[in-house]
């Protein structure tokens, strides 16, 4: 098609991208807001770029961020703050709505800090054109968008990610090459802990070897105090996972550590720990606000991963049982357990849905259940024995909202009940929206 045509923009899809028509044709474009005029280009793909605003909306601000256009990891950021929480709640009550649920949302909780607000930072290398690049990639492409300022990592991670780049290039070690699957070195992870100001490198490799690490690990550490560890994890398999199974532990144990309410958690390269610590916490304390437990309170942490609600709930009820199905995750539960001297959480390594049916045969008595599943949500199975077991509290934690009404109407239609939501904003200037449902049991 190559076409260039001024347009306006009618609305936003569930994406944040901007709706607009040509001839009764629909089209969406990124960095377009609800009445806006722009001058767009549509490819031969019938694909849409903004080229020009033409007429800004009074929403919009100014994008910070020097490959916005480029690289696909935030989705937001030409939208005002306060309009994007808007549209994050309004993503949730579309979400219920599609379920016939009319819902409010009780608490919509926005972030102080929108800015260095990841504790995890991830890049990839890559050679393309003769040039050597590293950095984040473009939006559905494996091509590199290089790198020179994240808003959304800190400035430690900037620097330190720098280094190691500079390092590479400076003593000519070889980047992977994904199509001749040749080369060493694939990926860099750095792991923060905002409270204990401690840092862990990960340095991907396609093999054992890496060139002159105990000269890159001196400079290092002489450059950045706060690095406690340093990893060699070597992924020879083609696949755009990043971390292999093997690693080299080059310095330090292997390991960092931080806290969330009070609570201490180890953090190894592969272990999962909660991106932006300052919401996770608000979140966290809403759990506790909404459901209320008491100190006798069985309580099951379903979907638990290593058992940081768990941990933090610990104080405030009778008993836990965390129930995970991944191994590596379980084992990591009972260290971050054992680090707080808890005594009243067991840890079970189970898919959840054959753990409830398991405790709705032998009908044991819980109190309350919280449900953090993945982004497809819950099974009806699972969801079933909830309602077998008649658990009167249910706190419904979600990263989306679309499945969560759909498992929660199924709840509604045997005598549940919501009693409070909220919506998160985890991720700011993304348009990924975390949910809180509170539902309690009310009878059929």
């Amino acid at each position: 098609m190559n076409l260039k045509k001024q347009i306006e923009c009618i609305a936003l899809d569930d994406q944040g991208l901007g709706i607009f028509k040509i001839k009764n044709k629909t089209f969406k474009a990124s960095n377009l807001l609800p009445k806006e005029e722009a001058i767009v280009l549509i490819d031969d793909k019938e694909k849409a770029k903004v080229i020009k605003i033409v007429t800004p909306s009074t929403k919009r601000t100014k994008v910070k961020c020097d490959i916005y256009d480029k690289c696909g990891s935030c989705h937001l950021l030409h939208m005002d703050y306060q309009e994007q929480l808007e549209f994050k709640k309004n993503y949730f009550i579309e979400a219920y709505k599609d379920y016939g649920i009319n819902v409010d949302v009780d608490f919509m909780i926005g972030a102080k800090k929108k800015q260095a607000y990841r504790n995890k930072m991830q890049v990839a290398y890559k050679f393309e054109k003769g040039i050597a690049k590293y950095g984040f990639f473009e939006e559905n492409s494996h091509n590199i968008v290089q790198l020179s300022k994240c808003l959304v990592q800190t400035d430690l991670q900037q620097k330190i990610a720098d280094k190691v780049f500079d390092f590479i290039i400076k003593n000519k070690i070889e980047i992977y090459n994904e199509d001749k699957k040749k080369g060493i070195v694939r990926y860099l992870l750095l792991k923060e802990g905002f409270d204990t100001k401690e840092v862990m490198v990960v340095i991907v490799t396609n093999g054992n070897i890496l060139p002159r690490s105990s000269i890159l690990i001196k400079e290092l550490k002489s450059d950045f105090p706060e690095i406690k560890t340093i990893v060699q994890n070597i992924n020879n398999r083609s696949t755009n996972i990043i971390l292999g199974e093997e690693e080299k532990i080059l310095f330090g144990d292997g390991y960092i550590y931080d806290y969330l309410l009070g609570k201490k958690f180890k953090i190894s390269s592969k272990s999962f720990f909660q991106i932006n610590p300052e919401q996770t916490q608000k979140m966290y304390n809403k759990i506790i606000e909404f459901a209320d437990f008491d100190t006798k309170d069985v309580v099951i942490d379903a979907y638990s991963g290593v058992g940081t609600i768990g941990i933090v709930l610990s104080d405030r009820v009778g008993h836990i049982l965390s129930v995970e199905s991944n191994k590596k995750a379980v084992e990591d539960a009972i260290v971050n357990s054992k680090l707080n001297d808890i005594h009243n959480i067991r840890f079970v390594c189970e898919d959840a849905t054959i753990y409830l049916d398991l405790l709705a045969k032998d009908k044991i008595k819980v109190n309350g259940i919280i449900i953090d599943p993945p982004r497809k949500g819950s099974t009806e199975s699972f969801l079933n024995n909830i309602i077998n077991l008649k658990i009167k509290k249910v706190v419904y934690v979600s990263c989306e909202p679309k499945t969560q009404a759909r498992d929660v109407s199924i709840l509604i239609s045997k005598g549940y009940r919501i009693v409070k939501t909220a919506v998160i904003d985890m991720f700011c200037g993304t348009n990924n929206v975390e949910s809180i449902c509170y539902l309690e049991y009310r009878g059929e």
